[in-house]
C-alpha cells in the first residue's frame, strides 16, 4: 500500500521540485538594486497630526534648502488652518535665506478645486520670493519634501486641514543622505519639465 501511495505522490513531488527551482533560478531578479540598499538609513513613522509639527521642525530648522512636491495645498481654509501653518513655516524659511522650491500637481481644469487651490497656495508663496512649478504631463500625486539633502518626509499627507487635523493618515521621516538625493533629483526633473507660476498666470490672461 505505502508504495502505491508513493508513486502516486511522485508527480506532485516532480512538480513541487521543478517549482522550487525555478523560484531559486529567479531570485536575483527580484533582488532591489542598489540603490534603494540604504543600511544606514533612520526611518521614523508619522501618523495623523503629528505630521505638522514633524514638518515645521525640520522647516525651522532648515539652512540650505527646501524642496516639495505636493498635490493639493489648501491654505484657504477659515476654521483653525493648519495647511497655512505650514505655508508660513516655508515663507519664514526662505526669509532666513534658505533655497525653497515647490512643486505642485496641475490638473486640466483651471476650474477645478485643486488647481484653484494650488494657484492660490503658489501666488502666496511668490509674494515672499518662494518660486512654485506645476506639473502637467501627468498626475503629481506626490506629497514628499526633502530638507537640507538629509531628511525625506513623504507619505500620504496632503497639505489640507482635513489631512493635518481629521484624517488616518501615514507617513515617514527618512534620514539618508543618499535617499534625499535621490529624491530631490526626481524632484528637479520634474521642475525641468514643468511651467512656472509666471507662465501660468501668462496663460490664464
Amino acid at each position: 500500500m505505502s508504495n502505491v501511495l508513493t508513486c502516486h505522490k511522485l508527480p506532485y513531488i516532480f512538480t513541487a521540485a521543478v517549482i522550487a527551482i525555478v523560484l531559486l533560478w529567479w531570485q536575483p531578479a527580484y533582488a532591489l538594486p542598489n540603490k534603494f540598499s540604504f543600511q544606514s538609513a533612520q526611518v521614523v513613522p508619522v501618523f495623523d497630526d503629528e505630521y505638522r509639527y514633524t514638518f515645521e521642525q525640520l522647516v525651522a530648522h532648515a539652512t540650505d534648502s527646501i524642496d516639495l512636491a505636493i498635490y493639493l495645498f489648501k491654505t484657504d481654509s477659515d476654521y483653525r488652518n493648519s495647511a497655512a501653518m505650514l505655508q508660513e513655516s516655508l515663507i519664514l524659511a526662505a526669509k532666513r535665506g534658505v533655497n525653497v522650491r515647490v512643486l505642485f500637481d496641475l490638473p486640466d481644469d483651471p476650474e477645478s478645486f485643486l488647481y484653484r487651490s494650488n494657484l492660490d497656495t503658489a501666488k502666496g508663496l511668490y509674494f515672499f520670493g518662494i518660486d512654485s512649478y506645476f506639473d502637467s504631463a501627468a498626475r503629481m500625486h506626490s506629497k514628499m519634501l526633502v530638507v537640507d539633502n538629509r531628511w525625506t518626509l513623504m507619505g500620504s499627507h496632503n497639505y489640507t486641514v482635513s489631512a493635518m487635523r481629521y484624517n488616518r493618515e501615514t507617513s515617514v521621516l527618512i534620514d539618508s543622505e543618499t535617499f534625499a538625493a535621490e529624491s530631490r533629483q526626481w524632484i528637479s526633473e520634474l521642475v525641468d519639465t514643468s511651467a512656472s507660476l509666471e507662465e501660468i498666470l501668462v496663460l490664464q490672461r
